[in-house]
């Protein structure tokens, strides 16, 4: 299978810059339309895994989903599948279809080791989403921060949603302090993490 690796924006830019021949050899060998088994053991052994959507009204989000080891599986090469709780009230969801893109980060931040995927949703029930890859491949740990996770953290998939109309003193606080921020383009969506230094947000 022959792998788009790059849209028409970032292919024209390649041409205007005489590179494109030169990234795709670099990439033809990054990217796969499967996962490694190397991948797939490291996406099943992960406590949170981050997802790249797009809502009703065409925003995109960046959301968390959290579980016990298991939570996320993969049957096969081309298939994972992740156990999201009840997500009937989470806006991020609310257009998931058969079909749609959706961005897929994986990242363990004990060992700074993350792996991405795009792929599309070819079954969705009202717990868990399964996705088929169409990109996966390795991506650099720079910007990645060592970390330590708390057990409250990691929660059997939860049920619960929290909608507020603004941020509560608390939640700005922890805004300033953070010196990573997970951020969705809606192209493929694409789940992408900048690290910085406190208080760039």
């Amino acid at each position: 299978m022959t792998i788009k690796h790059f849209h028409e924006g970032e292919l024209k830019l390649q041409d205007q810059t005489g590179w494109r021949a030169r990234i795709d050899t670099m990439t033809q060998h990054l990217m796969r339309d499967y996962m490694s088994d190397q991948h797939r053991e490291f996406f099943e052994g992960l406590e949170y895994i981050f997802l790249g959507t797009v809502d009703q009204s065409g925003l995109p989000h960046a959301s968390i989903v959290t579980g016990q080891v298991g939570f996320a599986t993969t049957p096969d090469p081309k298939t994972l599948v992740i156990q999201t709780g009840d997500r009937a009230d989470a806006r991020a969801y609310n257009a998931l279809a058969i079909g749609q893109p959706v961005g897929v980060l994986g990242v363990d931040l004990s060992n700074r080791r993350r792996n991405r995927m795009h792929g599309r949703i070819s079954d969705l029930d009202a717990h868990s989403i399964t996705i088929t890859v169409v990109q996966s491949y390795g991506n650099c740990p720079k910007y990645i921060s060592l970390r330590e996770i708390s057990e409250r953290a990691i929660q059997v998939p939860g049920d619960a949603t929290t909608r507020r109309d603004g941020l509560s003193d608390a939640d700005t606080a922890i805004i300033r302090a953070a010196d990573t921020l997970e951020v969705v383009l809606d192209f493929r969506p694409i789940c992408s993490r900048f690290k910085m230094d406190q208080g760039f947000i």
